[in-house]
């Protein structure tokens, strides 16, 4: 079974006198962003970039994340990519709107950073998934060294949950993902489907913007909940577990959690991760609202 330790450490705001030492204290309990990054290499952030909303809307990875992330890895000498396939074409165009309206453009010119402007996609071979035993995928995700993913904490209509393993959807370019939302509609299939992409990308480091949450109807219409809390795992399917309990979802109810379960990559009670940073006690579930969970789910009308 893969790593089960999970760090979690409060983070009450995006102010950056609150979120660069809570981010690097998060580094820091993993064992240093050293153990992961060396001088000259190239680092992907896989950001949540959902869709053309402002960074306080909830609805995307916040810009202050992204940037204190950021100034930490090159301190390392390293270099970093902000990259994400949100809904829509996988172009230029599209792409450039996004960045703008979500505050990637502006972080990416205060640090230094690059966009990505790679729009080209790749076939990967996969033998071992379950569902998917060829990967497409945009290719900017394999021209790096090391690939670091900032998800964002919501409820999801489809999937009840979306996390760290979700996020790695964004990997597949553009439309390609209403394709594959159509060819696996049954959430179930959709969910094997996440696990395959994560388990063929393997992010390094997955990190949860907990600061500001989305319960209800997310995983763009919910409404925003107050966590203050930032989490990170080797694992992402151990944190997506750990955040699960801290919004009070079972394994039961979350489909990708069922999945990874099958597969040996997490345990099926919290209580058997290595959580650290913060004492159990302080990460009782928060009441949260989630949507109604059906085990026949489809793909949602509005796609």
């Amino acid at each position: 079974m893969k790593n089960r330790q999970v760090i979690f450490i409060p983070c009450k705001t995006y102010q950056k006198n609150v979120i660069q030492p809570a981010t690097r204290h998060l580094f820091g309990k993993l064992g240093g962003l050293e153990k992961f990054i060396q001088a000259g290499q190239k680092v992907l952030l896989k950001v949540n970039l959902l869709m053309k909303k402002q960074p306080d809307a909830g609805v995307t990875t916040h810009p202050a994340l992204v940037e204190a992330v950021i100034k930490q890895i090159q301190e390392l000498g390293a270099q970093v990519i902000i990259a994400d396939s949100p809904g829509g074409p996988f172009t230029k165009t599209w792409l450039k709107g996004i960045y703008r309206e979500t505050g990637m453009e502006a972080v990416a010119k205060s640090t230094g950073a690059q966009l990505n402007w790679n729009f080209q996609q790749q076939d990967f071979p996969f033998p071992e998934g379950k569902i998917l035993k060829q990967i497409t995928l945009a290719q900017v995700i394999k021209k790096v060294d090391v690939v670091i993913s900032l998800a964002k904490l919501k409820t999801h209509g489809f999937t009840i949950y979306t996390g760290a393993v979700k996020n790695l959807f964004g990997a597949v370019p553009g439309l390609l993902k209403a394709d594959y939302h159509l060819r696996m509609s049954d959430v179930s299939d959709f969910s094997d489907m996440l696990i395959d992409i994560t388990e063929y990308i393997k992010p390094q480091i997955s990190i949860m913007d907990a600061v500001v949450a989305m319960e209800g109807a997310g995983p763009s219409s919910g409404d925003l909940k107050q966590v203050g809390l930032l989490a990170a795992s080797t694992n992402p399917h151990a944190l997506d577990l750990a955040c699960c309990h801290l919004i009070g979802l079972t394994s039961n109810r979350v489909f990708t959690l069922q999945k990874a379960i099958e597969r040996g990559l997490i345990p099926e009670d919290f209580k058997e991760l290595d959580i650290q940073g913060m004492d159990l006690e302080e990460l009782k579930p928060i009441p949260f609202k989630v949507p109604a969970s059906s085990r026949s789910r489809h793909v949602p009308i509005p796609l």
